[in-house]
């Protein structure tokens, strides 16, 4: 299915560019890492839903989601 993200894999980067985006959930797509730049530059996010994947780790670069209000994390394992 196009526009579909492979299971055991990153956000790919590209979606970063999509700068208006505002709200975004990729829930059970099997994501195990979120890659520096993939989600950071997502200015006017704000509601992210990222529940029931794999990922431990969040990039540094999401502190710039200045107008992201809701952010769903359920399900995934976080160190």
């Amino acid at each position: 299915m196009p526009g579909t993200i492979p299971r055991n894999s990153t956000i790919p980067e590209e979606l970063g560019v999509m700068s208006h985006l505002q709200i975004l959930h990729l829930d059970s797509n099997g994501i195990v890492e979120v890659a520096v730049g993939s989600l950071g530059m997502l200015y006017s996010v704000r509601e992210l839903s990222l529940s029931k994947n794999k990922i431990k780790l969040l990039p540094d670069d999401m502190v710039n989601l200045s107008c992201l209000t809701r952010l769903n994390l359920d399900g995934n394992i976080m160190t």
